[in-house]
């Protein structure tokens, strides 16, 4: 009974540490601060249980990069029973928002899955909030016949509350941060060729508009 009792309770200490040793997954981050500015551009986070809670959520995948990109520059608060950011990329007291594989993050609870891509920005209109979270139709590019066409899409918010989604029109496109001469047509689409980019080095495609206040899309 004695020898049954201590090899049950081995395995059971032994099923826990496998469950502890899960409790960790790689994820990329996306932050653009107070000023429209890409500071961290799908940059490969390792994620673990940050807060002990026994899961994986946004609110862990924020805080790990933070550790390692900007120590010190992310807290939250919970006055309402939800965790909000009040501190990100080291900017305290602004509106902030988040989105995981292009869809609104509502809470920061919210579960997260291996190769997630979280997307966290500042308000650049902290006021009135009129920042629109932007994507591209495509959210990595591979070049097989020597250029790619893609669509940008920017959220706005309908009368009830709900995610509509509109291509961008007239926006800059930007590559490694320097604007280029492509525009989005009416449509949203634009091309865009192999030889705008720099070789043998990681890329990142974004835009700008001057008619609408967009968050950088990646």
């Amino acid at each position: 009974f004695l020898l049954l009792t201590l090899m049950t309770v081995t395995l059971f200490s032994a099923s826990v540490l496998a469950d502890e040793e899960k409790l960790e997954m790689d994820a990329f981050v996306t932050i653009s601060d107070e000023n429209g500015e890409l500071v961290l551009a799908k940059e490969p986070v390792h994620v673990t249980d940050a807060d002990g809670d026994g899961v994986l959520t946004v609110h862990d995948a924020l805080y790990m990069a933070h550790e390692v990109h900007c120590k010190g520059g992310y807290a939250t608060d919970d006055p309402y029973g939800d965790l909000l950011i009040t501190k990100l990329w080291g900017v305290e007291d602004r509106a902030y928002g988040c989105f995981n594989n292009g869809g609104k993050v509502w809470r920061l609870t919210e579960y997260l899955a291996d190769d997630d891509h979280i997307q966290a920005f500042i308000y650049t209109d902290s006021e009135h909030m009129t920042d629109m979270f932007s994507y591209f139709s495509k959210d990595d590019l591979t070049f097989e016949k020597g250029e790619e066409t893609l669509t940008l899409y920017a959220y706005t918010l309908t009368e009830d509350n709900n995610l509509l989604s509109k291509p961008v029109q007239g926006a800059v496109i930007t590559v490694n941060g320097e604007k280029t001469g492509i525009k989005t047509d009416k449509n949203g689409k634009f091309t865009i060729s192999a030889d705008d980019l720099a070789w043998g080095e990681k890329n990142i495609i974004s835009a700008y508009s001057a008619k609408q206040n967009i968050v950088p899309p990646i």
